[in-house]
């Protein structure tokens, strides 16, 4: 190596050693403000995605567990089937007849008695479009805002509710969306 090759390798390690510590001691002054101020914008910018990222997600998870509520109890409906609970009045005996449990027979022939060779479709009678009562008023229920609440949000506030605001808010239910995850809470609750 020649001297001047040598000097270049001693002033490159005096540099990073030496120098450049008391070059950033000097300007941590003007420079650990700046440094802290960016970091705080960046941790700002990183919290306000998350929370829209988790905000996003929960309404999401709300629409897609409103469709699977809706689209499953249309599947009930159109097949006769109700479960414990579901129905939303007592004054429908076709909804509360009990269903038949068919036997498996995977040898063929004639259905056992009491079950229909096909299934039957029960219409939406003209009694099931007209609620029997008035709806109330959405702004006089007990859970404020109730229209922008998904029946996700909506069930866990039922459960703070007296008699006559679970009354008034299964018939707004009833008379509007017909959520029945939302009846059929209120149907429990109303029970116990």
């Amino acid at each position: 190596m020649s001297v001047e090759e040598q000097r270049s390798a001693v002033e490159q390690v005096a540099d990073v050693v030496l120098y450049a510590p008391v070059g950033l001691a000097l300007e941590a002054r003007r420079l650990l403000p700046e440094m802290a101020e960016r970091g705080r914008r960046q941790v700002t910018f990183n919290w306000m995605v998350g929370r829209y990222a988790v905000r996003r997600a929960r309404a999401r998870t709300d629409e897609v567990v409103d469709l699977v509520t809706v689209t499953a109890g249309g599947l009930l409906d159109l097949t006769g089937i109700r479960l414990p609970g579901s129905a939303s009045s007592g004054t429908d005996p076709v909804a509360e007849a009990p269903v038949p449990e068919p036997d498996i027979d995977t040898g063929g022939g004639a259905p056992p008695s009491g079950v229909p060779a096909e299934p039957a479709v029960r219409l939406a009678s003209s009694q099931d479009a007209v609620p029997s009562e008035p709806a109330p008023d959405p702004d006089e229920l007990a859970i404020p805002g109730y229209d922008s609440l998904s029946a996700f949000q909506v069930v866990p506030r039922l459960e703070g509710l007296h008699g006559d605001e679970l009354e008034a808010v299964r018939q707004y239910e009833h008379a509007n969306r017909g959520r029945r995850t939302i009846l059929s809470r209120i149907a429990q609750l109303q029970a116990s």
